[in-house]
């Protein structure tokens, strides 16, 4: 397997022409997706998200509301759980 491809990285490579190969991949990747937003009501839809998820919202740059409220609850999920890690309160199920 050459190294510096994508492929490589996914097989478990982890040299930096490798890595490099892999963002530059996933950065391609969200650009194209990107471009395939349509604007609706002043807003980016992506028709192949998966709409109300946070994937939809960060991978795809979808800005529909379900997407938005997703992404948003997420952020807010993760800065609580950083907030109870940095005042030592334990997390009740």
């Amino acid at each position: 397997m050459s190294h510096g491809t994508n492929k490589c990285y996914v097989a478990g490579c982890r040299k930096d022409e490798c890595r490099e190969a892999h963002r530059a991949y996933g950065q391609e990747q969200r650009e194209q997706r990107r471009a395939e937003c349509v604007w609706i009501n002043g807003r980016p839809f992506h028709p192949r998200a998966k709409h109300g998820t946070e994937n939809g919202y960060s991978h795809y740059g979808c800005g529909c509301r379900e997407c938005t409220d997703a992404y948003s609850a997420a952020q807010r999920r993760r800065k609580q759980a950083r907030y109870a890690r940095v005042a030592g309160i334990k997390e009740v199920a």
